[in-house]
């Protein structure tokens, strides 16, 4: 009789796992090519692309957000991140992080923290108006931008008249002239010859222009002038410093300059280079 009882608790157990519901398969995964695996989220939308003049906007209606992108020309965008006021935000703080203050709308610096490398560009990109469309289109949003991309992504499905803030608002973000670029078009016989670029009258070759320099962007005059003498950068010039190497010559300003007189005087020094020689030192 001993066998008896094991046997009873055998049979006991396996009508109790028959009785059991059948696990649910587990989420089937995929991996992305060159990517990590990732896990199928459910069934995303095709996404809508608007061609707005030059720019395409994209927006991929995703399961919990939506996704709005654009893709700029270069020299791009800033480097920024925007998203809420919460624990990151707080802890950032906390340990001694700075958040860029716009001080143009009277709630949107308590709604939302703001990183950026170049605060003053970002200051440029986000006026009332830009402010015053995030805040009406979510107070959950993330906003982020770096080098030829800007991302807006809300949390939640919208109705279309959204959507379509949200297309305007990248529109308005894209169109932010960060580099002064319009000003470059308005010099004296001045030539586009690339997205970001004009071409001047020489000696030799001159383009003007922004220029990325790590995560910051400058405006830079080069030239194919050789310089093999010291030379004084005149004052008048402000933050523009000269390198020459070779057959290749710049002045490079410490950040944008939009001041036409400015950039017309830079233009006529870089003339003068290939011209008699002066003496001085380079600063």
């Amino acid at each position: 009789m001993d066998f008896v009882l094991p046997l009873v608790i055998a049979a006991a157990a396996f009508a109790i796992y028959r009785a059991l519901p059948e696990p649910k398969p587990k989420a089937e995964a995929e991996p992305e090519p060159d990517g990590p695996v990732v896990m199928r989220i459910g069934p995303i939308e095709k996404p809508s692309v608007r061609d707005v003049d030059e720019l395409r906007i994209v927006v991929y209606m995703l399961p919990d957000c939506v996704r709005w992108g654009v893709e700029l020309p270069r020299p791009g965008t800033a480097t920024f991140r925007i998203y809420p006021e919460g624990a990151k935000s707080f802890a950032s703080k906390l340990f001694g992080g700075e958040d860029v203050e716009l001080a143009v709308h009277p709630v949107f610096d308590y709604t939302f923290m703001i990183r950026a490398d170049d605060h003053e560009a970002v200051r440029r990109m986000w006026r009332h108006e830009q402010c015053a469309a995030l805040m009406g289109i979510s107070r959950e949003a993330v906003v982020y931008g770096e080098q030829q991309v800007i991302v807006l992504e809300a949390p939640g499905r919208f109705e279309d008249d959204v959507i379509e803030r949200g297309i305007d608002l990248l529109v308005a973000l894209a169109r932010t002239d960060l580099y002064g670029i319009r000003v470059l078009s308005t010099l004296p016989d001045a030539k586009p010859v690339a997205d970001s670029l004009v071409r001047l009258p020489g000696p030799g070759e001159i383009r003007v222009g922004p220029y990325r320099d790590g995560d910051r962007v400058r405006t830079r005059i080069w030239s194919q002038i050789r310089v093999d003498r010291e030379v004084v950068v005149p004052f008048e010039l402000g933050t523009a410093k000269l390198e020459s190497e070779g057959v290749e010559t710049t002045l490079t300003w410490d950040g944008i300059e939009e001041d036409p007189r400015r950039l017309l005087a830079g233009v006529a020094f870089v003339r003068s280079l290939a011209e008699a020689p002066a003496l001085g030192v380079f600063r």
